[in-house]
């Protein structure tokens, strides 16, 4: 595959070919999903939403994918569904089972105040009663605010440095949950390049701005003491996209809420312009106490931990060079905005 990215970088007949066309699942279908894998977390969540059957069931647990599949809970779960449309068995599972099951991250284990909601029972997903609202980027005070800033103000990160990130933070007042897509605009500019890769990053923070991390199964250690890899530890959802794509948003498919492209052609941009660029992020699912917060975080890289110790972050190729500055405020409307539940 990277080898025929290199050779296919664009969307073309051939990555066609390799498409899967999930909307044509029509049989019954149980979807596991999770917040946790940076491989699976998407898809699942799409499958489940484009599937054509009638009769599908979503199940979204806290936990890292393996450990959940061997969970006696999950087999027997799984052995009832198996046992009504394999064997026909009328043991009620379209009674007993909820259409959505929807488990939302808390954090405790690295000092989030409330608890992760395990698979609460909902009728749809994304959620027929989310709000969404939109938070202003205020590069001035490095805060998401719901005003848009009268002000025009910028940062900038070094785009090849694996640690340089801007991050934007807002705290609430109340308890608060969060589910579905958030979607981020960003007016962005690079001098030093005619293109750029942007990744964005949803933290929750504590009530002192730390940045917390969740814990992918039960583990008999401190969260700090357990490795920094992706199978153990969930930091939250990412959305990327490479500047150039711009172009390639596909209107038929794209909301307020998600925007799609294509990615079937680019346009270099020229160096030091300002673009706007829209990203959906992967599916998200945090609760808040009061004084918690999120942190929205904008980088060049790939932000969540590697999948094993023995893999480096050290992207392979990418078009970084030099420093991406954000603008904020005045004529630049970059937000950020999420669904409340």
């Amino acid at each position: 595959m990277p080898l025929m990215l290199e050779k296919r970088p664009l969307f073309d007949d051939y990555w066609e070919s390799k498409y899967m066309n999930t909307e044509r699942i029509s049989i019954p279908t149980y979807v596991v999903a999770s917040f946790s894998s940076m491989l699976h977390s998407r898809g699942s969540f799409e499958t489940f939403r484009s599937a054509s059957s009638c009769q599908k069931w979503l199940r979204v647990h806290p936990y890292q994918e393996w450990y959940d599949f061997y969970r006696g809970e999950m087999v027997d779960d799984l052995q009832r569904f198996f046992d009504r449309f394999l064997k026909e068995a009328e043991n009620g599972w379209e009674v007993d089972t909820p259409p959505v099951r929807l488990s939302l991250l808390g954090f405790e284990a690295s000092g989030g105040i409330t608890k992760t909601i395990c698979e609460r029972p909902e009728l749809a997903w994304p959620l027929p009663r989310q709000t969404l609202k939109k938070f202003h980027l205020n590069a001035a005070q490095m805060v998401l605010q719901p005003q848009q800033p009268h002000e025009t103000s910028s940062v900038s990160y070094d785009s090849q440095d694996l640690k340089a990130t801007s991050d934007f933070k807002i705290f609430f007042g109340e308890y608060t949950e969060i589910a579905g897509y958030a979607k981020s605009t960003l007016w962005v500019s690079c001098k030093d390049k005619n293109d750029l890769d942007i990744a964005l990053q949803i933290r929750k923070v504590s009530r002192d701005g730390k940045p917390l991390e969740h814990l992918n199964y039960p583990c008999p250690v401190p969260c700090e003491q357990v490795p920094d890899v992706n199978t153990a530890k969930c930091l939250g959802p990412q959305g990327f996209l490479r500047a150039s794509h711009r172009i390639t948003k596909d209107p038929e498919r794209s909301t307020d809420q998600e925007v799609f492209y294509r990615h079937d052609k680019r346009e270099s941009i020229p160096p030091g312009s300002i673009v706007e660029l829209e990203i959906t992020l992967w599916p998200i699912g945090m609760v808040f106490a009061p004084g918690e917060g999120l942190m929205l975080r904008v980088s060049g890289h790939d932000m969540c931990y590697p999948e094993t110790e023995t893999i480096g972050m050290e992207p392979v190729s990418n078009e970084n060079i030099g420093e991406h500055v954000i603008h904020t405020g005045g004529k630049y409307e970059s937000n950020l905005i999420l669904p409340f539940i």
